[in-house]
């Protein structure tokens, strides 16, 4: 091996060991390129992916958020009230 290609290996090898600890721990080096090498093909494969239309999702939870806090203060309406309800009639005995 040349020089160049020498110092390249070496260079991928401390960085696939502080990387991957694990990983360089029970593989040897080229299992952990073709790891690393497979990872990264999929990484870029995934950012291809569009992303889903999630207007339609907001929408909807724009349209519970009244619902579901008109209940939370019911809920917290009874639990003050039962909590001030209590505390009057300790006072009292």
């Amino acid at each position: 091996m040349s020089q160049e290609k020498t110092v390249v290996r070496q260079s991928l090898e401390n960085a696939v060991k502080r990387r991957f600890p694990a990983l360089a721990r029970v593989a040897s080096l080229p299992t952990c390129v073709v790891g690393v090498a497979t990872l990264a093909a999929t990484s870029s494969a995934n950012a291809a992916i569009t992303m889903p239309d999630v207007a339609e999702i907001v929408t909807a939870i724009g349209a519970v958020v009244a619902i579901v806090s008109s209940i939370g203060i019911a809920v917290l309406s009874v639990v003050v009230t039962v909590r001030l309800f209590g505390w009057i009639k300790s006072a009292l005995r």
